[in-house]
């Protein structure tokens, strides 16, 4: 109610509706219990409308929005990869291949070779 009231939308006003229903509400409306479903309805006078007998007509609008919680990312390890001066083997390592070593060793864009097999320089066909 607070996001609607500081944009503008008062649910005091007689032409003005604004329904939230979460998952206690209607299980049916949201996929779970962490999300919302609101809607806003407002009754807009015309302008230019007028000229043809309509003076006002009502606007409607609605949005979920989902809280999704923080997640964990990365390793709760200190260090990356094993670590043989303090006995550390949290059991993974990485690799990166120097330049011009071919990308089939693991390593597609770092080695700066495109070819997946090796051509002896100077041969042909």
């Amino acid at each position: 109610m607070a996001a609607a009231l500081s944009n503008g939308y008062h649910s005091t006003e007689p032409d003005t509706t604004v329904t939230v229903i979460d998952f206690v509400d209607d299980p049916g409306a949201v996929q779970n219990d962490s999300m919302l479903r609101v809607t806003i309805t407002d009754r807009v006078d015309t302008f230019f409308m007028k000229a043809f007998g309509f003076t006002h007509f009502d606007i409607s609008r609605t949005a979920v929005a989902e809280c999704v919680l923080p997640l964990c990312l990365g390793s709760p390890e200190s260090c990356f990869g094993d670590d043989p001066a303090t006995g550390l083997e949290p059991g993974f390592w990485a690799q990166i291949n120097g330049i011009y070593v071919a990308k089939a060793g693991g390593n597609r864009y770092g080695a700066g070779y495109l070819y997946g097999i090796e051509v002896e320089e100077g041969s042909s066909g």
